[in-house]
């Protein structure tokens, strides 16, 4: 059952990762308002925290994560490009890791209690 539950979360992580791509270059108005960067944030928080208590490597989720948004650097057989050279694609890859790298660094610090 673990591994079944782990298997879903890298699943998740993966398709997190293309949704917040697709929807990246959103506007609000006139105004580019990249809202997938804050729920990359929030996301990749959480789906570290729920794989904390079921495997010993947590960070499985934010790997898949990554590899989701490498895998979009790339131009697709079209030449369709879905992350364009802008200053929503760093922010992007920030707002996704470090939130969960900071989730991931206070796990491992934590003492271990049994």
């Amino acid at each position: 059952m673990r591994r079944l539950l782990v298997g879903l979360l890298i699943v998740a992580g993966f398709l997190t990762a293309i949704g917040e791509v697709a929807y990246l270059m959103w506007y609000l108005g006139p105004v580019a308002f990249p809202v997938s960067a804050v729920a990359a944030a929030v996301i990749n928080v959480l789906l570290v925290r729920a794989a904390q208590p079921v495997t010993s490597r947590p960070g499985l989720p934010l790997a898949a994560w990554g590899i989701g948004f490498a895998g979009c650097l790339f131009t697709g057989p079209g030449g369709d490009i879905l992350l364009p050279v802008a200053w929503q694609t760093p922010l992007l890859l920030v707002a996704g890791v470090v939130p969960a790298g900071i989730a991931l660094a206070r796990w491992r610090r934590s003492p271990i209690v049994s």
